[in-house]
Formats: C-alpha cells, sequence, structure tokens
C-alpha cells in the first residue's frame, strides 16, 4: 500500500533540505571568447559507410571479374561446400 506523501515519515525532512531536491540554477554570463581548434591532418577513426558512385562500382566489379579470371579469387558461389555429396538416408 503505498502512503500519501503527506503522512511519508520523511517529508519533514525533504522540506528541510529542499536544496538537495531543488537544485539551483544561475543564469550566468559568459565573460570569454576563447575558443579551441584542434587541426587534424590524419583521416577519421571511423565514418558512416556509404554507397560507392556507379563509375567506381563498374570499375570495382571489372576489376573483381579480372582477378577472378585469373584464378587469384573466386566468388562465392564457387565455394568448395556446393561440391560436396549431401547425405542420403542409404549413407
Amino acid at each position: 500500500m503505498v502512503m500519501p506523501i503527506s503522512d511519508c515519515p520523511y517529508d519533514s525532512l525533504i522540506n528541510q533540505l529542499s536544496c538537495l531536491t531543488k537544485p539551483l540554477f544561475r543564469e550566468l554570463d559568459i565573460k570569454y571568447t576563447l575558443t579551441y581548434h584542434i587541426s587534424t591532418t590524419a583521416p577519421p577513426q571511423a565514418c558512416r559507410p556509404r554507397r560507392r558512385s556507379p563509375d567506381s562500382s563498374k570499375i570495382a566489379i571489372a576489376e573483381f571479374e579480372h582477378i577472378s579470371e585469373l584464378g587469384i579469387t573466386r566468388h562465392l558461389r564457387v565455394s568448395f561446400l556446393y561440391n560436396v555429396s549431401k547425405k542420403t538416408a542409404e549413407n
């Protein structure tokens, strides 16, 4: 059962120490205009992924097909898992 706030034994204590429950915020005028600028020369450590431009995408696809024809890489659908026969009920 929940007691009303006025019947709470801590009500008088909370009222005496209202500075703890109601902080004072003062609006102060800022008396300085100092700002810091950090110059960096390195690229950002992390950035959002972006879509490739269509021209760049075509170049990347052509390059991948070229190295695939040379046998350096292979498409995922040419995986060895596709060459393994599945077990049947007889096996």
